[in-house]
């Protein structure tokens, strides 16, 4: 949640003319969502769109606000890339998602697991805190134009997906029995690739087409340097963005951030 609202705090920055009409909680699901969307809906209803923490939540405020006329859908956004929200993308009633492929870190953690049982692999202290590389899903062709016009396609970490693609061979498979992921995940594990006589690849053979299938160690990057710098910093981050309630205008937001200790690293990342 804390990263989450840092991410929101720091696009703000780059619109400052957006105004946040509301706060709710939607607790992480459909049924919260529609609660915080039928909560708004009792405030005011000149919404012009929506930003949720994730897609359930956020389609669930959506379709409250749909059943009360309310169509800004193309203008809905939010996290996770889950499968009810890829389609809405293609059919041209949510803007962009942002996510990786679950099954590939799931399936990634089990090859750690077994090298830490075997003796292969044990990680460093700068290693013991992981992030997976995130990719952005939307419309094709008009999630490009969108990159472009606000600068964030120039960035080496940003990489949009195949909306379609990524939902025909990861989400849809994640509902199926047995579920056939385009990953090996043999070839994550460093043991096992030197049982097998196999070439370890941290991608599990997945196809980068697909999304990044990545990884990085936060504390490594420029931006830490040091797993205590990060430490300090995601400490100040729970104290200042638990939610963000704090700021309806970019002017609150600024003066708000006076207040901010040197701890907190408030440029992104994009390393």
């Amino acid at each position: 949640t804390v990263y989450i609202n840092l991410g929101v705090f720091q696009a703000w920055k780059e619109y400052p003319e957006m105004q946040i009409l509301g706060h709710q909680y939607g607790e992480w699901n459909y049924e919260g969502g529609r609660k915080a969307g039928e909560a708004s809906l009792a405030m005011r209803t000149d919404y012009e769109g929506l930003w949720g923490a994730n897609d359930s939540q956020t389609m669930g405020a959506l379709a409250a606000l749909e059943d009360r006329g309310l169509k800004i859908g193309p203008f809905t956004a939010s996290r996770d890339m889950e499968l009810t929200t890829a389609q809405a993308i293609l059919d041209k009633n949510f803007i962009v998602s942002a996510g990786f492929a679950v099954p590939y870190f799931g399936g990634r953690l089990v090859s750690m697991a077994y090298d830490m049982c075997v003796g292969a692999w044990y990680p460093l202290p700068d290693e013991m805190i992981q992030a997976g590389r995130i990719d952005c899903y939307g419309y094709p062709g008009e999630i490009e134009q969108l990159a472009k016009a606000s600068g964030i396609i120039n960035n080496p970490s940003f990489k949009v997906g195949p909306t379609e693609e990524n939902m025909n061979k990861i989400l849809k498979q994640m509902k199926a029995t047995p579920p056939e992921y385009p990953f090996d995940f043999r070839l994550a594990s460093i043991s096992k690739c030197k049982e097998l006589g196999l070439t370890f690849d941290k991608h599990a053979g997945g196809d980068l087409a697909l999304g990044q299938n990545d990884y990085y160690f936060p504390a490594m990057t420029k931006k830490f340097g040091s797993i205590d710098a990060l430490r300090k910093h995601v400490t100040v981050l729970f104290k200042y963005f638990l939610d963000t309630s704090w700021a309806d205008t970019w002017a609150e937001a600024e003066e708000y951030a006076k207040q901010f200790p040197p701890e907190l690293k408030l440029e992104p990342n994009w390393e």
